[in-house]
């Protein structure tokens, strides 16, 4: 599996523009949204746990989006 240099958590408007700009910038992105409707656009993780696993060590991500299983979400990410 490809690591990505980047990670995109919620996409929304903001949340995909960015992550067509900055994939058009050359950064290879990986994208995770909790609802399934933005990310067919995507090549984007289907799951958290795909998410975490397709990004580099140590990990950049912007979060754009504010939701209860973030705490979740964020054990995962450090438990590896």
């Amino acid at each position: 599996m490809m690591k990505h240099n980047f990670g995109i958590y919620g996409l929304g408007v903001m949340g995909a523009s960015l992550a067509k700009n900055i994939e058009r910038n050359g950064v290879p992105t990986v994208i995770y949204n909790y609802t399934h409707d933005l990310t067919e656009q995507f090549m984007a993780a289907l799951t958290v746990y795909e998410f975490f696993h397709a990004l580099e060590r140590p990990g950049r991500i912007l979060v754009l989006s504010i939701c209860s299983f973030m705490r979740h979400s964020v054990r995962m990410y450090k438990s590896g």
